[in-house]
């Protein structure tokens, strides 16, 4: 379900719930999933979870996150 003018399908379905869930393809340095974190804290809601297609956990990137992380791939470096 997407909205109106929304870059992403997923944009504004972030904000309809107090809850949410961060999908995403790749996390790396954690920078991008970090900053949907804050947007759902800014929001008045809490991330449950990360999940990622694939992780290079080589980067630590899910060490940003306040919240855990899945993912169905980690790439070695």
């Amino acid at each position: 379900m997407g909205c109106p003018g929304a870059r992403r399908p997923t944009t504004c379905d972030l904000f309809r719930s107090r809850a949410d869930t961060h999908l995403s393809d790749l996390i790396a340095t954690g920078g991008s999933a970090a900053a949907a974190g804050e947007l759902v804290r800014k929001a008045g809601g809490k991330t449950l979870e990360y999940l990622f297609i694939v992780s290079l956990p080589f980067l630590k990137g899910h060490e940003k996150l306040d919240a855990p992380t899945y993912a169905m791939i980690e790439a070695e470096d």
